[in-house]
């Protein structure tokens, strides 16, 4: 595995319950906030998931593979099982991590797309939300490319 050297920075993502597929997976609309004025709202493509803290207790938020990019306007629509309170908007503020292998590596449990078509493990063990509806990251641990791009 190639070492990546790495600096965290604040970024802010949004997201909210737009549609209900079935009684088991409903429709995310994710929107990340750019880090730099110049920089492009941040799309997603392939496989992540996230552990989310919610009022009902600790759901794992499983995001399904796509091969389609749906991002308009720095918006992007997942499909995700386990997720209540339908229809409840959820600030969502996390850690990211910029390395020197790639610039778009953020801090979900695994993520397998990178902007240069290498594949990289990213993990983030598990996420806490106060009152406020803030979340957080209690462990942020990146970055290992894996080897010949399998994961």
């Amino acid at each position: 595995s190639t070492k990546c050297s790495q600096h965290e920075y604040e970024r802010k993502a949004y997201f909210r319950v737009i549609a209900g597929v079935d009684e088991n997976v409903v429709l995310l609309l994710l929107t990340i906030s750019p880090v730099y004025p110049q920089e492009n709202w941040t799309t997603f493509k392939g496989e992540a998931k996230i552990k989310v803290l919610l009022r009902i207790g600790v759901r794992e938020v499983n995001f399904a593979k796509y091969s389609k990019n749906y991002s308009v306007a720095g918006e992007s629509i997942f499909a995700a099982r386990q997720l209540d309170n339908f229809g409840i908007h959820y600030k969502l503020e996390f850690k990211a991590l910029e390395t020197d292998c790639d610039k778009r590596v953020h801090s979900y449990d695994y993520c397998k797309a990178s902007a240069n078509g290498t594949i990289l493990r990213c993990t983030a063990t598990y996420f806490e939300m106060d009152n406020s509806r803030t979340i957080t990251p209690k462990s942020l641990v990146c970055v290992e490319q894996i080897e010949n791009n399998k994961y």
